[in-house]
């Protein structure tokens, strides 16, 4: 301001007109009365804050892993939908399994488990969770001539497994395709459990279909020693 206010008065003095010196005067009213740019209080501030926008907040999180993992959350709680149906079915008086009713319990808290954990990792990423609507389960295991009422449960409970992986495969494919190295690691501790659920619920079908169909002693012999 000193700088100008030197330089005008000068040029007046050459001109020989006191039009310039009145114009400086004016010009250094108004520089002391601007105001100061925000950028200069930003940088001589001591205790001036800086937000951060939400987006660099988290990781970058593709739209696409996004969408992908609010599918396996509807999936995963679609299984526990199931399970807990499997559940009512045989902790009922007139069927009395009780320790199938015991088993399709924990199979359900698994399920349910899964995904919580997956909306914690949504919300860790940075993404919105979007429940999805769950379709009424299949609630009735009565045995037939094809089967006993716990054949058919189980080979429901193998058929849902092996659903839930390839669920959980197509969600890895969707995490590689979008060069998510950390989602991928995610998910293929899942996938590896998936693969040994798949292999118990596979034996136990195979231990049942080797019992008479219509079920009888056989089956609630077989409940009471499996696990």
């Amino acid at each position: 301001v000193n700088q100008m206010r030197t330089v005008l008065v000068v040029l007046s003095a050459f001109i020989g007109c006191g039009q310039a010196f009145t114009a400086a005067v004016i010009m250094s009213q108004r520089l002391r009365r601007a105001p100061i740019p925000k950028a200069v209080i930003a940088s001589t501030s001591k205790h001036s804050v800086t937000l951060v926008h939400r987006s660099k907040r988290f990781a970058v999180w593709h739209p696409d892993c996004e969408a992908a993992l609010n599918k396996q959350i509807a999936v995963e709680t679609a299984a526990s939908f199931q399970y807990l149906a499997m559940y009512a079915f045989f902790d009922r008086p007139d069927v009395a399994l009780k320790d199938a009713a015991s088993f399709f319990e924990k199979a359900q808290a698994e399920e349910i488990g899964h995904a919580k954990e997956f909306i914690k990792y949504q919300n860790t990423r940075g993404g919105k969770v979007a429940l999805q609507q769950i379709e009424a389960p299949q609630q009735d295991f009565s045995g037939d001539a094809s089967g006993s009422d716990l054949f058919k449960a189980m080979k429901k409970a193998l058929e849902l497994e092996i659903f839930v992986y390839e669920e959980l495969h197509k969600m890895h494919k969707v995490a590689e395709s979008c060069g998510d190295p950390a989602f991928t690691d995610f998910i293929e501790d899942y996938l590896g459990d998936q693969l040994n659920a798949i292999r118990d619920m596979g034996e136990r079908v195979a231990q049942l279909e080797r019992l008479a169909p219509g079920g009888g002693h056989a089956v609630w012999h077989w409940d009471t020693e499996r696990d």
